[in-house]
């Protein structure tokens, strides 16, 4: 009988992991606010985080992934981190997948991955393509004269964030949202209301877990929040599984996602 259990929940893992690992989940989110101005209301954000574009991924899988975003047809891609890590074997060719999103406004962060493996390449390859780069700054986005603000932080584990630095342009009347590779600045920044939205990656949904309830591997010092959305009476946190894939190349219960969010003036 413990055999044939045995059996049963590895073929249920296998079958998970096989399929989670060959199809994205776009999740929807609308998100709404009187401190939204009417020209963004409707505005589409599309956030991508986690692609670690790498050897353990065939290049179609990436070029899906970036097709279906142009599909999507967002106003603006936000980008979370990690775009490739140490099995990447040529940074420049491997984010050069990323250019048919040249012609729709970009802005991203690094993530531990791009930090370790070579931010000096990165970061300018990415620019080069028009993208807007963040670290420990603000990026104040115009439409028909009215404007919201695009904060991003640099890396929780390979670098210094500056919360202040980031957040201290940012007015009571603002909207902003904050771009950080890890949720894991959430923990202390959950009561600040200079943040409106938090959009984050880093922990794969777990990449591999039961039932998507618990992984037993996370990428945090706190647990607390590592997939989904929590939200209290002054900010919201987005956690986006990512599209890629970290050491193995499969994901149980941790379907890869881009999080698809609108915003709604009231």
């Amino acid at each position: 009988m413990r055999s044939l259990m045995c059996f049963f929940i590895g073929t249920i893992i296998s079958i998970s992991g096989s399929l989670n690992a060959q199809s994205f989940r776009v999740n929807e989110y609308t998100i709404e606010s009187v401190q939204i101005p009417r020209a963004f209301n409707g505005y589409r954000i599309l956030f991508i985080s986690d692609l670690h574009i790498n050897s353990l991924r065939r290049e179609s899988y990436f070029k899906a992934a970036v097709q279906q975003a142009m599909d999507l047809q967002p106003d603006i891609i936000l980008l979370g981190g990690d775009y490739v890590d140490g099995n990447t074997d040529d940074i420049i060719y491997a984010l050069g997948l990323l250019d048919p999103w040249q012609d729709i406004p970009v802005i991203f962060v690094l993530g531990n991955h791009d930090n370790w493996s070579n931010r000096t390449l990165v970061v300018p390859t990415l620019q080069n393509k028009g993208f807007v780069f963040l670290e420990n700054d603000q990026y104040t986005l115009q439409r028909d004269g009215e404007s919201i603000i695009i904060a991003g932080l640099a890396d929780y584990y390979s670098d210094s964030i500056d919360v202040n630095a980031t957040l201290d342009q940012v007015q009571s009347e603002d909207f902003c949202i904050l771009i950080s590779h890890s949720p894991e600045p959430y923990v202390w920044m959950s009561r600040d209301n200079r943040m409106d939205l938090m959009l984050s990656g880093h922990t794969h949904g777990g990449q591999i877990t039961l039932f998507g309830l618990w992984a037993p591997v996370l990428p945090l010092e706190d647990q607390r929040y590592w997939r989904g959305s929590y939200y209290n009476d002054l900010n919201r946190l987005i956690i986006s599984n990512g599209i890629g894939f970290y050491n193995v190349g499969i994901r149980v219960f941790a379907r890869p996602s881009m999080e698809l969010i609108e915003l709604k003036s009231l």
